[in-house]
């Protein structure tokens, strides 16, 4: 028990130290894990050089794990390994139907249902592939109608966003004797001056405070104009 305590304690660093490290030859270490039984170390080195058909190929039928090839698709992020999975499990003699219809319940609504059924085998049932067929439709319908519908409501922003920036264009300002500058209090008379979209005016030395943000940036408020649509 000990000496398998141990071996198991060199065998987790071993697989931090591939899954990890980028200071060794990957295929040098795959040259000498080759024809062991460390199954799952060839797993991490051929996933780091990114020959994943091989690495769900020894988790599917040399580790016999296939909830384990399930969670390397799920951490690729993509649909390429389920696609690749998908095959191999159908490229088998016999097909195994039913892991695939398993593979395609687990994410299947994440994939495309026509790649997904250029994918599926003549021979293979319908019947079977039915049902996680008929939930990936239904979620990509989804999903285009949740995409239509943030699409519509960005394009409604976009137009109050604009329509706000010809009222602020059209507003006017009616200059007195006596209207000064919300910074500094002197009065503007006949000084170049700044009007933000909120109704503050500053002269032009007060304005120039802030540099290449003057004139987006109110120097009474701080509210950053540029942040609220291209005024």
């Amino acid at each position: 028990a000990g000496e398998e305590e141990e071996l198991g304690g060199v065998r987790s660093r071993l697989q931090a130290f591939l899954e990890g490290s980028d200071y060794y030859s990957t295929q040098t270490v795959l040259g000498a894990l080759r024809g062991t039984r460390l199954w799952l170390e060839q797993v991490l080195v051929n996933q780091k050089i990114g020959d994943h058909k091989e690495a769900l190929h020894l988790l599917t039928f040399t580790m016999r794990d296939k909830e384990r090839a399930v969670r390397y698709c799920e951490q690729l992020g993509t649909q390429e390994g389920y696609l690749t999975l998908l095959d191999m499990l159908l490229s088998q003699d016999p097909p195994l139907y039913a892991d695939a219809v398993r593979l395609l319940g687990s994410k299947g609504a994440a994939l495309n249902p026509l790649r997904v059924l250029e994918a599926l085998s003549d021979e293979m049932p319908m019947q079977a592939a039915y049902s996680p067929l008929v939930r990936m439709l239904r979620d990509r319908m989804h999903r285009k109608r949740a995409g239509q519908v943030v699409k519509g409501l960005t394009r409604s922003h976009s137009l109050a966003v604009a329509q706000d920036r010809v009222v602020s264009l059209a507003e006017h300002i009616e200059m007195t004797g006596d209207r000064a500058c919300r910074v500094c209090n002197v009065r503007i008379g006949t000084k170049v001056f700044g009007l933000y979209p909120n109704g503050v005016l500053v002269c032009y030395r007060c304005m120039m405070r802030n540099g290449k943000d003057a004139q987006h940036i109110c120097p009474v408020t701080g509210r950053d104009f540029s942040k609220e649509g291209d005024l």
